[in-house]
Parts: C-alpha cells; sequence; structure tokens
C-alpha cells in the first residue's frame, strides 16, 4: 500500500472507535476478496490489540487460510489502524 492509500483511509477512520475501524478494514479490504473467492470473515472480538476473527465457506478448510489472514486481514489493519494489530482465527 502506498502512502497516498493510506492517508485517506487513515482519515476516514480517525473518529471511529477500534471495532468500528476494524470492521470498516474488513469490509472494504478483506471481505471483498474473501466473498470472491466463495468464503467469507467475520469479527468475533477485540481484546487489546488482538483481533479475533472467524472464517466462513471456503476459507474455513483452505490450506492457504494462514497466508490470507496474514496479507488480507492482518496487513491492512496494520497499515490502517495500528502496526502492533494481531489477527488470530478462532
Amino acid at each position: 500500500m502506498t502512502t497516498a492509500t493510506l492517508s485517506p483511509v487513515r482519515r476516514k477512520l480517525a473518529n471511529l472507535t477500534l471495532e468500528e475501524k476494524i470492521n470498516h478494514v474488513l469490509d472494504e479490504w478483506s471481505k471483498p476478496f474473501m466473498q470472491s473467492e466463495g468464503g467469507d470473515i467475520t469479527l468475533e472480538r477485540v481484546s487489546g490489540k488482538m483481533v479475533y476473527v472467524r472464517l466462513h465457506g471456503v476459507c474455513a478448510g483452505c490450506a492457504a487460510a494462514s497466508i490470507t489472514l496474514r496479507h488480507m486481514v492482518e496487513e491492512p489493519m496494520q497499515a490502517f489502524i495500528d502496526p502492533d494489530i494481531r489477527v488470530l482465527s478462532i
């Protein structure tokens, strides 16, 4: 992600709660990709900087789920919200 991409998104997220920010990133970045592949993701809970999600559909049993979580969920959250966020699938 480029700096040009980060700034408008960060401004849009500025006045939201942490959970709202996480849901925004999921809705805008993660879900479209996962849904296009026949899967989905839901936010289960947030505890500090730990984000717990549940994978659905083909994503739930996919061998590449950890790669998807890292690149399509955790990295955007780190870029747009907080570099210390960690995402775990439950």
